[in-house]
């Protein structure tokens, strides 16, 4: 993945994460886990409906510095499974 992938990733995550809570459907506990990536240089939103009632919901995270973030996470107490992008999808279209 280039740079400007990576960008574009991040902003994308970052914009949606923001519409999201300004919709007000994340909870303060999911907000609060997402600042705490942040922080740590990832960025992460809600996926799905899930979030707002305790326990609930997926967290898309997109790390930063891998290492930091796994370290959180296994300290956070919340369950998670590691997901690699490879090159995303691509189309060819013939005629």
């Amino acid at each position: 993945m280039t740079r400007s992938d990576d960008q574009k990733w991040r902003e994308a995550i970052s914009q949606n994460e923001d519409a999201l809570e300004q919709l007000g459907v994340v909870s303060d506990s999911c907000i609060h886990f997402i600042m705490q990536i942040k922080h740590l240089g990832g960025v992460a939103k809600v996926s799905g409906a899930g979030g707002y009632k305790t326990n609930s919901g997926i967290v898309l995270v997109y790390p930063g510095d891998d290492e930091k973030i796994n370290q959180y996470l296994e300290i956070s107490g919340f369950d998670f499974s590691p997901l690699s992008i490879d090159g995303g999808i691509t189309y060819q279209i013939t005629k």
